[in-house]
């Protein structure tokens, strides 16, 4: 998803440091989407094709750091003191059971989020239309036009007959036909202070879980904020400052 314009320039004012990065991936949360291998602008990732899982082979990222913060000590990891999570798809301890459930008889890729997902339009005949067709409609509702700008330009690739989604309908379907396991148990050790902004038209659960984990651990915090489950597009300037507000307390 596109970051407003106002936190990148954050970065690039370089008010939040950073540093060389390896990435990890926890294999009892990951649900083997692949949607991290086809959006990764470095190509650092690969699916292992048999267990389904990201077989991240923990590249340092060092080439790529020194590109955007020279000087900075190659290898070095980056070490994270605060997080910000924007409407994070929590789903609660009932909502994974039944998931769970309907994996166990081969009924996970029959709900309603995933046929939908299947259903999406993916093609247009250029940028144009597409942009067109999002305006004002479905999730895309209120976005900011610099946002929705944004997302055509980079959420869509070229191919022969116009222009198409990045992250294909099917890989979509993938994550709603999926669910994490571990999830909570995880939560509940993150030691990390932590911010959770959600919308306060985002789904119900949302609330409910981010509530939920507020109360099992003290490291997470959470406010409601005007908007949607995209309020960071609805709401850049605003999203901005409160994310760098709790990021350089």
């Amino acid at each position: 998803m596109h970051v407003p314009g106002e936190v990148h320039r954050v970065r690039q004012d370089d008010v939040v440091p950073d540093a060389a990065i390896v990435a990890e991936v926890n294999e009892r949360l990951c649900a083997g989407c692949g949607i991290c291998v086809s959006v990764c602008p470095y190509e650092a990732r690969v699916l292992d094709p048999e267990r389904r899982v990201d077989a991240e082979e923990a590249r340092t990222l060092t080439a790529q750091a020194e590109t955007l913060l020279p000087g900075d000590p190659a290898g070095a990891i980056a070490t994270l003191t605060r997080a910000v999570l924007l409407d994070p798809v929590l789903f609660t301890p009932a909502m994974i059971g039944v998931m769970a459930l309907s994996d166990f008889f081969g009924m996970s890729n029959i709900n309603d989020l995933a046929k939908r997902a299947r259903r999406r339009r993916q093609r247009w005949s250029d940028r144009a239309a597409a942009y067109a067709d999002f305006h004002g409609r479905g999730v895309f509702k209120g976005w900011s036009d610099d946002a929705l700008r944004a997302y055509v330009d980079h959420a869509l690739k070229d191919v022969d007959d116009g222009v198409a989604l990045k992250c294909q309908p099917a890989q979509e379907a993938a994550i709603f036909s999926s669910y994490p396991q571990g999830l909570w148990s995880a939560l509940r050790r993150i030691r990390t202070p932590t911010l959770v902004l959600h919308g306060e038209r985002s789904f119900p659960f949302v609330h409910k879980s981010t509530q939920r984990w507020c109360r099992m651990n003290h490291a997470a915090s959470a406010h409601r904020v005007p908007g949607g489950h995209c309020f960071m597009q609805e709401h850049p300037a605003d999203t901005a400052r409160r994310i760098a507000q709790f990021l350089l307390r």
